[in-house]
């Protein structure tokens, strides 16, 4: 895999100016969704291949210019926190490794860190890290499918204890 260098200084000059000039965004979109479409309809037909810094400028211009900013100081919505660095970089190497925590033996790393960091947040919150589990999801639908597996799977103990231990030998 060839680096193209100028295209990440092009997205960390972003961060760094967005992150500085927050304030002269707006913070609801100036575009609608039906100029979003004519926009990127008339450009991305799917027929070649385009570069790829030419393709990120057009993001970064579309998602600046077509957002709610949650982070503006002069957003009163719903609570969203401010980004910060550490995420930028998390969801960048995650993006990079791909892990795959649905089976701890896929990615021990990313899975004990999860753990580690679920048990932290468990014992803040007065349960016995012990005695719980905890995980994080990407979004709602996420969350509540796994919260709707974890009901299933307390109504059926049995079950998901056989269907656990099958798992865990290879079967």
């Amino acid at each position: 895999m060839t680096i193209d260098r100028n295209l990440w200084l092009r997205i960390v000059d972003e961060i760094e100016q967005f992150r500085d000039h927050i304030r002269d965004v707006a913070v609801t979109p100036r575009m609608t969704s039906r100029e979003v479409r004519s926009d990127i309809e008339s450009r991305y037909m799917f027929d070649r291949p385009l570069p790829l810094h030419d393709v990120a400028d057009d993001v970064i211009r579309l998602l600046r210019d077509s957002s709610v900013h949650v982070t503006h100081p002069r957003y009163f919505g719903l609570f969203n926190p401010q980004v910060r660095e550490a995420a930028i970089a998390g969801d960048t190497l995650v993006a990079l490794f791909n892990p795959q925590i649905a089976a701890s033996s896929h990615a021990p790393a990313a899975y004990e860190i999860e753990r580690l960091t679920a048990r932290f947040f468990l014992s803040r919150i007065g349960f016995d890290p012990d005695a719980s589990f905890g995980g994080f999801t990407s979004g709602g639908a996420e969350s509540n499918l796994s919260a709707a597996v974890c009901a299933i799977a307390h109504r059926f103990r049995r079950r998901a204890r056989a269907a656990s231990l099958h798992s865990r030998n290879g079967r």
